[in-house]
């Protein structure tokens, strides 16, 4: 049976450290190894997950289930578990208040009526588990929902039985979780149900916007760091290459609907310009001082105008000092 007090129940760290929020991690290079290291951990198929730049850990999709490749001492993490008004998408209206208003499935393809985004999804499920206490930003844990229905991964006893229901035997608890329907109690603790949604998709380009300051911000700093690191001889082209690399694909990714500035001298979208970038990168072959001018110095000053463009703002929404 879930347990009644939920500060008896056990809670763990995962991936993020004390102090780190489920939203807008600054550095786009952290989110893509978030990913890795969360399909490492869990063995679930990177099919099975989606990531966004909004969002610091990536986000199972689909309603609870036997998931295939599910270590069963990973199954403590409430992502797996979620109920299905946070696993669906919602359909939702725009009301002339300027709130978001969930709507019923038999309204789909009626005037006015949208589907929620990814990133519109995964934002509001970041902020309900936030606020629900699913995820503690100061602590940097997770509640451990294995702990909660009574069972103990820790345990050899508890993983037998987590392992034997993800073969597919039939366990009372663990069926009638995997409905996600027991989470609810924790998650609906607001008075309007469409609190996540209306803060979702009110403040999703504020969200946005941040995600190309920080994101420009960090990206930038990475190949300064870089610029250090070849000429004095700690990082050989190889590195160089791969980190250039990593930084074009993650800023085709991060800025890919930034506006194009009425002067800029290329019609390409700022993804495409990435990714022509990235070609270019992983083709060079020659030395380092070159490699700096060309493409180095090239993506610094890319970045730099889309962080001096976007971090005001970013920092005005967020309530920091912008001088």
């Amino acid at each position: 049976m879930p347990s009644t007090d939920l500060a008896a129940v056990r809670r763990r760290p995962f991936i993020l450290e004390p102090g780190e929020h489920l939203l807008l991690e600054p550095d786009p290079i952290q989110v893509m190894a978030n990913f890795g290291h969360l399909v490492r951990e869990t063995g679930l198929s990177p099919e099975d997950l989606t990531s966004c730049r909004l969002a610091s850990l990536p986000m199972p999709v689909g309603p609870p289930r036997r998931w295939p490749g599910l270590r069963p001492e990973m199954a403590w993490l409430p992502l797996l578990w979620l109920p299905p008004h946070l696993t669906e998408r919602k359909l939702y209206v725009v009301a002339d208040d300027g709130l978001a208003r969930s709507v019923p499935p038999s309204m789909a393809g009626a005037a006015g009526v949208r589907r929620e985004e990814d990133e519109e999804w995964v934002l509001r499920v970041c902020l309900e588990l936030t606020v629900s206490g699913l995820y503690d930003a100061v602590s940097g844990t997770f509640l451990d929902v294995m702990d909660y229905i009574g069972i103990d991964v820790d345990s050899a006893e508890g993983r037998a039985r987590v392992a034997a229901w993800l073969r597919g035997a039939a366990d009372d608890d663990l069926d009638l979780f995997s409905t996600g329907l027991e989470l609810d109690s924790v998650i609906k603790s607001q008075t309007d149900p469409d609190w996540a949604l209306n803060e979702a998709i009110v403040n999703y380009g504020h969200f946005v916007n941040c995600a190309w300051a920080f994101g420009s911000e960090s990206l930038a700093d990475s190949l300064d760091d870089l610029k250090v690191a070849l000429r004095t001889g700690e990082a050989t082209m190889d590195d160089a290459r791969s980190l250039a690399d990593t930084v074009c694909l993650a800023a085709a990714i991060w800025l890919v609907d930034l506006p194009i500035p009425e002067s800029a001298a290329s019609e390409l979208s700022e993804g495409a310009w990435w990714l022509e970038r990235q070609s270019e990168v992983l083709q060079y072959e020659g030395g380092p001082d070159v490699f700096i001018e060309d493409y180095v110095d090239v993506a610094i000053e890319r970045l730099a105008e889309t962080r001096d463009a976007t971090l005001p703002l970013a920092k005005e929404y967020l309530g920091q000092p912008t001088g």
